[in-house]
């Protein structure tokens, strides 16, 4: 125990390695550790002084999770933050939250013993990987395929080479258009590069139909799922994304991400670079069917509820969330476990579904590692209190 308060300390006045972090966070997860460790955290509060600014709510909301179980048992009333304190609130959270902010606040029942998860084998995280469909509907699993020329298809070979795929020209091209199509399942993401040049990152559960080569007026892909793009400049051809025949996106040359998951309840497209003009798929001339020209740095978002016929800006973005899956991570910020759960149900293949159909209210911040698997994920789940049942690839979260 005297190791535990001295690393403990080291942590309160930021002198601690990360070794010593990984530690004292697991120290704490511990249930046979519970007592000493709420024992330390609540006398941080009246012994830390405050030099970092933090917002009286979240601090409040820190103490207050520290201590529900006693005001659940006492009746007592929960004690207030003073703000000198806060500094301590702040450390509290990162010890003992692992980055993450459970919103107990909402909760109205004392907390439950952890559930067991059911031994099974342990599931990976997503992998490169992915399934093409040439144009006379064979399908190629590339996660397996080797390394080279996979087809020929209209004057252009397809070729797999460390990982992506693209597309070479072999002859003359101008009459001849096929098209093909990559897939992520479940549980995969791929990159490719298409034939002008511009590459593409699928996340998982997300497709791209394009032509093996670009001809006309315009470069034209459809998109499900979501996907980044960094698009070659070629101001004769734009270059247009069709989002399930809902949403299309123009662009020149710039890169952008689309979030267009069907479960999401609206596309959501950010720009990184460059310019995007967004606008409805429909033929109608409407004010609702408005042309939205996007900065970088801005978002828009296109609802897919019938009643819903605008386009919402938002003009300070948060560049970070939006890239975080292409750049292995979970961002968690504000997010609520329903939204977590989607990503998770994609990124591992598994199933989520909720005990009574009732979906806790919590919430979320930080970030994680998507490249862990599974069992490092329900770890933090079971540090804060959320009770699952793991069946096979069937997650049960439990009230």
């Amino acid at each position: 125990m005297d190791s535990v308060r001295e690393i403990y300390q080291k942590a309160l006045n930021g002198t601690a390695t990360e070794s010593e972090m990984y530690f004292l966070r697991s120290w704490m997860a511990e249930a046979e550790h519970a007592e000493e460790a709420r024992a330390l955290l609540v006398r941080s509060f009246s012994e830390v002084e405050s030099t970092v600014d933090m917002s009286a709510g979240k601090a409040q909301a820190i103490l207050e999770a520290i201590l529900a179980a006693e005001k659940q048992s006492s009746g007592g009333k929960l004690r207030k933050l003073l703000p000198r304190y806060w500094k301590a609130a702040a450390v509290i959270a990162l010890l003992a939250l692992g980055g993450l902010y459970y919103n107990w606040l909402q909760q109205k029942q004392p907390i439950q013993p952890i559930a067991r998860a059911v031994p099974v084998t342990d599931i990976d995280p997503a992998h490169q990987g992915a399934i093409l469909t040439l144009s006379d509907g064979s399908e190629i699993v590339l996660d397996s395929a080797k390394k080279g020329i996979l087809a020929a298809q209209n004057g252009v070979n397809v070729v797999l080479d460390s990982g992506q795929l693209s597309y070479n020209p072999t002859a003359n091209t101008e009459n001849a258009i096929s098209y093909n199509m990559v897939n992520t399942p479940k549980g995969r993401q791929f990159s490719l590069q298409l034939p002008d040049g511009s590459k593409v990152w699928l996340n998982a559960a997300s497709s791209i139909k394009y032509p093996t080569s670009f001809n006309g007026n315009q470069r034209l892909v459809v998109l499900s799922g979501e996907a980044y793009f960094e698009v070659a400049k070629n101001s004769k051809m734009p270059f247009r994304v069709n989002i399930n025949n809902k949403v299309t996106v123009d662009v020149l040359g710039t890169s952008f991400n689309i979030n267009a998951y069907g479960d999401n309840g609206s596309i959501n497209t950010t720009l990184i670079t460059g310019a995007v003009a967004i606008q409805r798929a429909s033929k109608l001339q409407s004010s609702a069917n408005k042309r939205f020209v996007l900065k970088p740095g801005q978002a828009a978002q296109v609802p897919l509820l019938q009643s819903s016929s605008g386009i919402n800006i938002n003009y300070n973005a948060d560049i970070r969330k939006a890239l975080a899956w292409k750049n292995g991570a979970f961002n968690l910020e504000g997010a609520s476990l329903k939204d977590v759960m989607k990503e998770v149900e994609r990124w591992y293949n598994i199933e989520v579904v909720y005990e009574d159909g009732n979906v806790p209210d919590i919430y979320f911040t930080g970030e994680m590692s998507r490249n862990v698997k599974l069992s490092s994920f329900l770890k933090a789940l079971k540090e804060w209190q959320i009770n699952y049942r793991l069946e096979g690839n069937r997650l049960t979260i439990l009230p």
